[in-house]
C-alpha cells in the first residue's frame, strides 16, 4: 500500500469517526428537499405534545413548570443533532420526573429553592452517568435489568404516580410525604375536603384527553383526509385542553372560587450558566442518576429497536448514551431537568413520518418561541388540568398482560417482578431497581444451579437419539447410558451435575459406558473442567469408560489449549452422538431387524 492509499484510508477512518460522534453530519450530508415536509410534520407534532406535557411532569417532580418547558428547548436539540436514530425523541417523562421527586425528597422540599438546585445537580450528574457509560462502550450493562425487573418498576412507578396526581384532581391540599401509601391514606382521610369545581374541571380534562385521544380520528376522516393533518390534531389533545382549560379558568375567574393555578411563568431564556450545583450530597445523588440512567436507557434503546427495524435503519447503543448524557449537561446548564427518550413522543415522531433529527430541533424551536414569548398564556392554567394529563398518560404505563405471560412462561421469573414493584413502592426507587436486579440474579443462579438433563434412546434403530420420557419410540442401549446437557456448565451447577450422574451410574449396574452429548453447552468453566476431568477418572476406575459428543468449536478450542483433551484421550471425544454409541460396541445392528 503507498503513502497516498494509507493516507486517504486514514482520512476514511477519521471521517467515519466524525460521522458516528455527529450523527447530524451524516443526515445533513445526504438530507433530501423531499424530507423536509415530514421532518416539519413530525416536529410540530411532537411539539404540541411536549409542551402540555414537559410542564405537567416538571410538576410531578416537584419543580416549576417553566424547568419542564427548559428541558425541552436545549436537550431536546443536543439529542436531536447527536442521537444515531432518525425517530427517537427526548424530554421529560413522567417515569423520570417520579424518579427525581424520590431521589432529591430527602434533601429537600419540593417547590423550594434548594430542590431547584439539588435537580440541577442530578441532572448534571445523570449526564455525566451517561456520557461516561458511552466513551467507555457500557452500553451491555442494562442487559442487568431484566424485563421483569424492569415491569415491575414500571407498573410501582405507575401507581405513585397515579396516588400523587390525586391531591391535585380532587382540590385538596395534604403534606407531601415520600411514602405513596401514607400519600394514599392522608387522600381518603381528606375526602371531606373536596373541591368539587376542581374535581369536574379536571374530570372534564380527562374527558377531552380521552376523546382526542380515541374518537377524534374516526370523526376526523369523515372531513380532513390529509393524514398528516388530522395526526398532527389528534395529538395536540393535552395542549388543546390545557389553553381551553386555561380559558375557561381566566374568564370565568375561577381562581377566586379556590381552584388552583400556575400563577406567573416566566418569559425568555434562562442564561446558560456553570451552576448553581450542590455536590454535597453527590452519594445520595448518585443511586437516583443511575437508576434513572438505567431505566431510560433501556426503555429507549427497547424503543429505537423496534421502531429502527421497520425502516432498517441502525441503532447505535453507546453512541445513544452519549447523545442522552450531552443532553442531560445541555439541560443542567440551561436550568433543565433530568430527561430522557419518551416512548410515547418517540411513537408519534415515527408515525408522523420524522426522516432525520431534524424533527426533534423543530419540537425544540416551538418550544423555544413559547418560552420567549407566549408563558404568560400560561397564568391561569389549573393545576388539575396538569394533573389530568398526567393521569392519562400514566394509565398506558400498567401492563399487567406482561405480568401473566411472566407467570405462564417462568413463575420464577415473577419473583423479580414482585420484589421490584413492592420494594418501590414501599422504600424508593433505586433500592427497589437494585433490590430487581439482585433477585433477577439469584433467581438465574437457581434455574442454572440444578442443569435440565435429559436420558436419551435411539430413534427406531436409526442414528437418530432423543429424550425417552417424551418420546416412547426412542430406546435405550443396553450397557451404555446417554446423557444430554441442556446448560453450560459453571461452578454453580457443576457439582451438582457431578452428584447426579454418579448416583444414577450407582443406581444402574449394568452401565459400562456414559455418553455426555454437549451440544447445548456453549461455556465449560476452569471448576466445571476440573469436577468433569475428576468424574471421567473416579468413573475409569469402577469400569465406566465416559465418551463426549458434539462440543461447539468454541468449548473445543477453550478445552484443547487448557490441555483437558490431551490429560483425558482424545479417543473420548466424537463429532457426532451415533458414532461415540458404536465405539461402544453396543449396537449389535447385525442382529437387530432395520
Amino acid at each position: 500500500m503507498g503513502g497516498m492509499e494509507r493516507q486517504q484510508l486514514r482520512a476514511d477512518r477519521q471521517t467515519h469517526w466524525l460521522f458516528r460522534r455527529l450523527p447530524f453530519l451524516m443526515w445533513l450530508r445526504t438530507y433530501h428537499r423531499g424530507d423536509l415536509p415530514h421532518d416539519v410534520v413530525a416536529g410540530l407534532t411532537v411539539a404540541t405534545m411536549l409542551i402540555p406535557q414537559s410542564m405537567a411532569y416538571a410538576l410531578l417532580a416537584g419543580l416549576p413548570p417553566i424547568v419542564g418547558l427548559y428541558a425541552g428547548i436545549l436537550p431536546v436539540l443536543v439529542y436531536g443533532l447527536l442521537g444515531s436514530t432518525r425517530t427517537l425523541t427526548f424530554g421529560p417523562t413522567a417515569i423520570t420526573s417520579v424518579m427525581i421527586l424520590g431521589s432529591i425528597t430527602s434533601l429537600a422540599t419540593p417547590d423550594t429553592t434548594e430542590f431547584f438546585v439539588q435537580s440541577l445537580t442530578l441532572t448534571l450528574i445523570l449526564g455525566l452517568v451517561y456520557l461516561l457509560m458511552g466513551l467507555l462502550r457500557l452500553g451491555f450493562v442494562v442487559n442487568y435489568l431484566s424485563r421483569s425487573v424492569l415491569e415491575g418498576y414500571v407498573n410501582a412507578a405507575a401507581l405513585i404516580i397515579a396516588i400523587s396526581q390525586i391531591q391535585s384532581l380532587l382540590g385538596i391540599s395534604i403534606p407531601r410525604s415520600p411514602y405513596p401509601l401514607e400519600t394514599l391514606l392522608q387522600v381518603l382521610l381528606s375526602f371531606g375536603d373536596i373541591h368539587l369545581l376542581t374535581l369536574l374541571l379536571g374530570i372534564a380534562c380527562i374527558v377531552i384527553i380521552l376523546f382526542f385521544s380515541f374518537r377524534l380520528e374516526q370523526l376526523l376522516s369523515r372531513f380532513i383526509f390529509n393524514q398528516n393533518l388530522r395526526l398532527v390534531i389528534v395529538r395536540s389533545g393535552a395542549l388543546v385542553t390545557v389553553l381551553l382549560a386555561t380559558f375557561i379558568v381566566f374568564v370565568f375567574r375561577l381562581d377566586d372560587m379556590g381552584i388552583a393555578i400556575i400563577g406567573d411563568v416566566p418569559v425568555g431564556f434562562p442564561p446558560i450558566s456553570l451552576g448553581p450545583f450542590d455536590f454535597s450530597h453527590w452519594q445520595t445523588l448518585l443511586p437516583g442518576a443511575l437508576a434513572i440512567a438505567f431505566v431510560g436507557f433501556m426503555e429507549g434503546v427497547s424503543t429505537a429497536q423496534s421502531l429502527t427495524s421497520q425502516r432498517r435503519q441502525t441503532l447505535n447503543a453507546n453512541q445513544e448514551l452519549i447523545a442522552m448524557g450531552s443532553a442531560n449537561i445541555a439541560g443542567a446548564l440551561s436550568g433543565g431537568m433530568a430527561s430522557t427518550t419518551s416512548i410515547s413522543r418517540s411513537a408519534v415522531n415515527h408515525v408522523a413520518g420524522a426522516r432525520t433529527g431534524l424533527s426533534s430541533v423543530i419540537a425544540a424551536c416551538i418550544v423555544g418561541l413559547i418560552v420567549a414569548f407566549f408563558t404568560p398564556l400560561f397564568y391561569f392554567l389549573p393545576s388539575t388540568a396538569l394533573a389530568a394529563i398526567i393521569l392519562t398518560s400514566v394509565v398506558k404505563l400498567f401492563n399487567l398482560r406482561s405480568l401473566r405471560q411472566l407467570w405462564v412462561y417462568s413463575k420464577l421469573d415473577t419473583i423479580p417482578f414482585f420484589v421490584t414493584f413492592l420494594v418501590t413502592l414501599f422504600v424508593s426507587i433505586p433500592i427497589g431497581i437494585a433490590s430487581g436486579i439482585a433477585f433477577s440474579l439469584l433467581t438465574y443462579l437457581a434455574r442454572t444451579s440444578r442443569p435440565e438433563v435429559e436420558v436419551l434412546g435411539r430413534v427406531n434403530y436409526t442414528e437418530h437419539y432423543r429424550d425417552v420420557v417424551q418420546f416412547p419410540e426412542a430406546l435405550p442401549i443396553s450397557g451404555v447410558l446417554i446423557i444430554r446437557i441442556d446448560e453450560s456448565l459453571y461452578f454453580a451447577n457443576a457439582q451438582y451435575l457431578d452428584r447426579y450422574l454418579r448416583n444414577t451410574i450407582a443406581e444402574l449396574d449394568d452401565v459400562n459406558y456414559l455418553i455426555l452429548v454437549c451440544d447445548a453447552m456453549n461455556w465449560l468453566d476452569a471448576s466445571a473442567l476440573q469436577i468433569l476431568e475428576t468424574l471421567i477418572d473416579d468413573l475409569q476406575r469402577v469400569g465406566v469408560t465416559v465418551y463426549i459428543t458434539q462440543l461447539n468449536l468454541k468449548v473445543w478450542g477453550r478445552i484443547t489449549k487448557a490441555g483437558f483433551v490431551d490429560r483425558v484421550g482424545e479417543e473420548r471425544f466424537f463429532n457426532r452422538t451415533h458414532d461415540a454409541v458404536f465405539a461402544t460396541g453396543a449396537l449389535l445392528d447385525d442382529e437387530l431387524p432395520i
